[in-house]
């Protein structure tokens, strides 16, 4: 694994696009911090991430749309899943590797809060709240960066449902508040979201039976939690959504709450992610 993540810092390095990141993201930095601590006289610079954060649309597309996608172009990535290296350290030196490049333009970014620690009274526990929700965040976007990646081999395709996807997580607020609320609706919701597990746990077993079941289970279960208690399914669409949003995990943060469960959540989020990218990889090279 650490000759994946020596490789990937070279390539970031001898290429442009770690440069591009990490002078976009100090670029934005100063030019927040200008705006938004030293020209509006305030000490809150969890408000500079949470602009800051915003422009993780187009600059982790940046940091992953070639971790995949430039293997599969050069016609290198056949070479690379035959080496003794299994796929799941390739992945995962490959996150890392993207998650050293974000944590170093972080890293970066500590100057402009040292400043308003030396000229004025400050939060110093939101500031180290809002940085664990900034770096969980930005880490967050990384998997689902690198999972898009790996499956194109064109890196502009990559980039661009990179931002669509990201661009998703930052509307599903609005988007929870738009959709109805209803009984009924909520019902079909869960029950599109039951199917669409059960898909997953065929893809992964391919037992269809098992799948089946589960799904079968699910359903049962759901049927019987509606007529007891109906009550349940009100606003269920939004509830989900809103639960799901790791943008809206990232403003809890940014709010000075630290909870576990947000950062189980993340957590739990880019593992997810990585693994999709394993199981996604190794059904291509078994093909």
């Amino acid at each position: 694994m650490t000759s994946i993540i020596k490789k990937e810092l070279r390539t970031y390095f001898t290429t442009m696009s770690g440069y591009i990141f990490l002078s976009f993201l100090l670029l934005l930095s100063a030019v927040y911090f200008v705006i938004g601590n030293i020209s509006a006289q305030s000490a809150d610079f969890s408000g500079v991430l949470t602009s800051i954060a915003v422009y993780y649309l187009f600059l982790i597309p940046i940091l992953t749309m070639r971790l995949f996608s430039e293997e599969a172009k050069l016609k290198t990535d056949q070479l690379l899943y035959t080496s003794p290296v299994s796929i799941t350290d390739i992945t995962v030196g490959k996150f890392i590797a993207a998650s050293i490049v974000l944590c170093i333009g972080t890293v970066f970014t500590f100057i402009f809060p040292i400043i308003l620690l030396l000229f004025s009274d400050i939060n110093l526990m939101l500031i180290v709240v809002s940085y664990l929700g900034f770096i969980l965040f930005g880490l967050s976007l990384v998997s689902v960066g690198m999972f898009v990646s790996s499956l194109t081999e064109n890196q502009i395709i990559a980039a661009v449902i990179t931002f669509a996807t990201a661009f998703s997580f930052f509307i599903m607020d609005g988007l929870a508040r738009a959709l109805p609320a209803d009984k009924m609706s909520s019902l079909f919701f869960i029950t599109a979201i039951v199917g669409l597990f059960g898909i997953i746990v065929y893809d992964s077993t391919k037992n269809k039976a098992v799948a089946v079941f589960i799904s079968l289970l699910f359903i049962v279960v759901e049927a019987v939690l509606y007529f007891i208690k109906p009550t349940f399914f009100e606003g269920t669409i939004a509830y989900a959504l809103q639960w799901f949003s790791v943008f809206n995990r990232f403003t809890n943060f940014q709010r000075g709450v630290l909870n576990i469960s947000d950062i189980i959540y993340n957590l739990t989020f880019i593992i997810a992610f990585t693994y999709l990218t394993i199981n996604g990889i190794e059904k291509r090279r078994w093909r």
